[in-house]
């Protein structure tokens, strides 16, 4: 049998895995609020607006070009 003995870890030891959690968290945050406020490239038909006496009604859709 194989035993393991696990020590305890120091600050300066945990340093880097901790360092590296925040980086790639803090990456993920960016690139999900660049993906989240990037503009649509084609406007949405389907978006509600709020009409004169704010009722909410979508917006009728366009002729839809064929592809």
């Amino acid at each position: 049998m194989t035993y393991y003995f696990r020590r305890r870890l120091t600050l300066a030891e945990q340093l880097p895995a901790v360092g590296a959690g925040v980086a790639v968290g803090a990456a993920a945050f960016y690139i999900a609020r660049l993906l989240l406020q990037r503009v649509p490239l084609r406007p949405d038909d389907r978006i509600a607006t709020l009409g004169r006496r704010d009722e909410v009604y979508h917006r009728p859709r366009g002729k839809r070009i064929p592809r």
